[in-house]
C-alpha cells in the first residue's frame, strides 16, 4: 500500500504534468487515473448513471500510429450506437 502511494506521488520530471485535466475531472466528479509507466491516462465518469471511459496513450491497436484518444462506450451506448460522451460539457 505505501509502495502505491509513493509511485503516486513521485512522478518523473520527463512525465507529462496533467494537473490541468485532473483539474477539470475533479470539478466535474470524474476520475482520473494516470496510466502506469508511460504517459496517459484514463477518465471515468458516469452521464444520466450510464458509465463511460475516456483514454489517452499509447494505442490499443497495432495499426494506430502515436497517441491513441479513444471513448469507451457503455453499453447503453453500444447499444442505441450513440455516444453518451458527446453530451459532457
Amino acid at each position: 500500500m505505501l509502495e502505491s502511494f509513493k509511485r503516486l506521488f513521485a512522478a518523473k520530471p520527463d512525465e507529462p504534468d496533467y494537473t490541468e485535466v485532473g483539474n477539470w475531472a475533479q470539478q466535474h466528479g470524474y476520475t482520473l487515473k494516470r496510466v502506469r509507466g508511460e504517459s496517459g491516462f484514463v477518465i471515468d465518469g458516469a452521464l444520466d448513471d450510464k458509465p463511460w471511459r475516456l483514454e489517452w496513450g499509447s494505442p490499443q491497436r497495432d495499426y494506430i500510429v502515436g497517441r491513441e484518444f479513444a471513448c469507451a462506450w457503455s453499453s447503453s451506448c453500444r447499444r442505441t450506437r450513440r455516444c453518451c460522451c458527446s453530451r459532457v460539457s
